[in-house]
């Protein structure tokens, strides 16, 4: 299979409609729990859905970088051990996330904060059911069954949650709708994936699927973390009202886009791995999918942030002016672009099973995105945004032309290294 942009753009359009109409689900949404539900409130749901992310990720990315990237070959028994893996981890995940809420109710003094975590851990037991399934459709590159999936998901998602806040549940109408979708997820997965249970135990090469998913789940670890390091500290040190405007202004603002970006890249990844062996090919392909999404970004998100303070007040309500809440949806319109460019490097080095280069990378990353969060909670949410802002793009332009040296030298020295190999960096 040859990389090529027009079938990235076909991809692309999947991806581009499906977050268009899951856009419009969530802005409205969005509007109705701007207009109905108090900042604290907002505040402790994000702290709920924080902790979630951190133990989704590892759920998601346990075993599918492994089978997207595995030789045709090998495919079936890396599945028949990613299954019996999947369900060994859904199962820690599952206790240890109420442990973290039982943790986040003392220190945010909040027992409400147990409750709702620990209904959400209630979905890593039911993702083992199609989690290898999810990962061969992505592997067969089934872009308009996943962004269809998303679509239905994300519209129940939304309507659940608008009907909730009317009926006055309060913050579970931001919880409870998570986990009820999860079925939809597992059904669409399994009717459209061959692969089938494996009736025995099998541990294929589980040191190599281990170092090879453990890297990869690092760096989506650390990437929940700088995505969510700010609800914790905001909430921890400006209160839950700053952390319900600030994360208002993230979904106002960041929250539909990054979606769109995350899917783009989940999209680009299939692709990178279809030439892995020819680093001039993966090169290339990367240089040209970089460049295309950029372009498809820039309109959006310039759009957004230029007409921010036009579309804030009259969409979510006139209440958000008092918080200077439409300043904070601008700027993190703007993150957007360096998320692209670092999701996009990720994948490239995934795709070339350079997956130890980019867990150091992230791990750096993110210790200075701290740092700069905690020098901006010395002074505001704008300070807080503004710093999140100029350490994104810092590490962004220094990764890129990073990976763009190395590759230089990668086919300076005439490198090439065996299809399939994991290399150590």
């Amino acid at each position: 299979m040859r990389f090529e942009i027009p079938t990235l753009a076909i991809s692309t359009l999947w991806v581009g409609g499906s977050q268009l109409a899951m856009r419009l689900g969530r802005i409205l949404t969005t509007i109705v729990v701007a207009r109905m539900i108090a900042p604290e409130l907002l505040g402790v749901v994000a702290i709920a859905l924080a902790a979630n992310e951190l133990a989704h990720v590892i759920a998601k990315n346990a075993t599918n970088g492994r089978i997207i990237r595995a030789d045709d070959d090998e495919l079936s028994d890396i599945c028949n051990t990613a299954y019996y893996v999947n369900w060994l981890v859904g199962i820690a995940l599952f206790f240890l996330q109420v442990v973290i809420g039982w943790g986040l109710s003392l220190v945010y003094s909040n027992p409400t904060l147990l409750h709702l975590v620990a209904v959400l851990s209630f979905s890593y037991l039911l993702l083992p059911i199609a989690q290898v399934h999810s990962a061969v459709n992505l592997r067969n590159e089934k872009i308009g069954l996943i962004s269809k999936t998303e679509i239905q998901q994300t519209f129940l998602d939304s309507a659940l949650t608008v009907l909730m806040v009317f009926a006055g549940f309060g913050v579970w109408s931001l919880v409870l709708p998570k986990l009820l979708v999860v079925p939809l997820w597992i059904k669409a997965h399994l009717d459209a994936s061959h692969w089938k249970t494996p009736k025995k135990i099998t541990l294929y090469k589980l040191n190599e699927h281990w170092v090879f998913n453990s890297r990869v789940m690092g760096v989506e670890l650390l990437g929940v973390v700088r995505q969510n390091i700010d609800y914790i500290l905001i909430g921890y040190f400006l209160g839950m009202q700053a952390l319900g405007i600030y994360y208002f202004a993230f979904n106002a603002g960041l929250g539909i886009t990054r979606g769109f970006i995350l899917s783009l890249n989940n999209a680009f990844y299939p692709h990178l791995c279809a030439v892995k062996s020819d680093h001039l090919k993966l090169h290339s392909g990367f240089v040209k999918g970089l460049r295309y999404m950029l372009l498809l970004l820039v309109p959006v998100l310039g759009l957004q942030a230029i007409f921010a303070n036009q579309y804030v007040p009259i969409l979510y309500g006139e209440q958000w002016n008092e918080f200077d809440a439409a300043q904070l949806v601008a700027l993190l319109c703007l993150t957007g672009f360096p998320l692209l460019i670092m999701e996009a490097t990720t994948q490239y080095l995934r795709a070339q099973g350079r997956s130890g280069n980019d867990l150091w990378w992230h791990t750096i990353f993110t210790l200075f995105f701290t740092l700069a969060i905690l020098i901006g909670v010395n002074f505001d949410l704008l300070g807080v945004t503004l710093s999140v802002l100029i350490v994104q793009f810092i590490a962004a332009l220094v990764r890129l032309l990073h990976i763009t040296k190395s590759s230089n030298n990668t086919f300076n020295n005439k490198v090439i290294e065996p299809a399939g190999g994991i290399r150590n960096e």
